[in-house]
């Protein structure tokens, strides 16, 4: 039987269970992170914050950085909040 029909080794297969291990764990921590900041710290700032605020808010964005997104410049356009 060829490579492809063969099953993983013993070890390489305890190897990709911890790996797989680990990055449950990890995607674990990102959804709880995510979870706060949707369910706590983003309502907390509406109620906190001024209208007037999120635009130093937006506009320290930039300092920040952005991953993985666009940044919405048409908000920054918009000074009427």
């Amino acid at each position: 039987m060829g490579l492809v029909g063969q099953p993983p080794a013993p070890v390489a297969f305890a190897e990709h269970r911890q790996v797989l291990g680990e990055l449950i764990g990890r995607l674990s921590e990102i959804n709880t992170h995510y979870t706060r900041e949707e369910n706590q710290l983003f309502p907390t700032s509406l109620d906190v914050l001024a209208g007037s605020e999120w635009i130093g808010v937006k506009e320290g964005e930039a300092d920040i950085g952005f991953v993985w997104v666009q940044p919405d410049t048409q908000f920054c356009n918009n000074r009427s909040i």
